[in-house]
Order: C-alpha cells, then structure tokens, then sequence
C-alpha cells in the first residue's frame, strides 16, 4: 500500500454549478414572464387610449354639429324681428336646454362619450351680434364629466347656514 496516497481535492463540485445554472434559469424566466405581461398590460392601455380617443373625437364632431345647427338657428333667428320666439323654435330639434339671459340666450346640451362620460356644452347666443365684436355667440362651457351627472345639477356646496 505504499504506492496509494489519498489526495485531496480543493474548489468548487459539479453539484454547486448545477445549482447555480438551475437559480440562473429561473431568474431569467421570472424576468422574461415579467416582461411580457408588461408588454401585454402596455398593449391592452394603449388600445383603450386608442377607443377612447375615437369615441372623444366622435362626440366632439356631434356636438360641434349640434352648435353648428344652433349658430344657423341664431343666424335665422337673428334676420326676424322676434329673436327670442324664432330662435326657440329654430333650435327645438336641437335638443338643447335654452335658458334666456340678458344677452339673448345659453344654451346647454350634453353628448354621450361612452356609457360612463359625457361631453357637456354651453353657450351664449346673443340678441344683437354687432354688440360682442360680430360674434353670434361665445362658448361658455366646454367639458369631460360623468354620464350620471345632469347639466342642470347644481353643486352640493355649503353656503355657511344650517
């Protein structure tokens, strides 16, 4: 037995580098399942960016529409001598919400966005034209707000009694 000598071997065994290849594999899928439910999630908003912004535009050329048939009802209205009764009837198919104001009248109508917004408007139609700089009337309102919420709403605020 003299010629066996136990030697011994020092550093790293087959055993720890598999460990490490296994932990390296699973980071890495970890990391790429990560990215593409990013991706993913990235692709659904932008696609919803993408509806919304087609349902904004539509409801922004219906309701440019809608004052465009207002300002043609102004514009007969204010060729007869009765601005208040031709303009009210003028504008009835409209749809709009007259209110008589010192000026002539405010007009208020909402669009539908989508089946939780709306796009709300009002404007001013004015009894004489030549008195505010040529204009028929001056958009007062233009605004996103809930489905839900009426234009005629008034805001809940406390007045300072009760």
């Amino acid at each position: 037995m003299r010629g066996y000598t136990k030697k011994f071997r020092s550093g790293i065994g087959i055993g720890y580098v598999s460990v490490m290849m296994i932990f390296a594999v699973i980071c890495l899928t970890i990391l790429a399942v990560l990215a593409f439910q990013a991706a993913s999630s990235d692709e659904k908003l932008s696609e919803k960016n993408t509806d919304f912004t087609h349902e904004y535009y539509a409801a922004d050329t219906e309701a440019k529409r809608i004052l465009m048939d207002l300002d043609n009802a102004a514009l007969s209205a204010s060729e007869s001598p009765f601005f208040e009764d031709s303009f009210t009837e003028l504008s009835a198919a409209s749809g709009a919400m007259l209110t008589r104001t010192a000026e002539g009248f405010r007009a208020e109508y909402s669009v539908e966005l989508n089946e939780r917004l709306s796009l709300f408007v009002g404007a001013v139609f004015y009894k004489v034209p030549s008195a505010h700089e040529g204009e028929r009337f001056k958009i007062v309102e233009w605004r996103t707000a809930s489905a839900a919420e009426s234009v005629d709403k008034p805001l809940n605020v406390w007045d300072g009694e009760g």
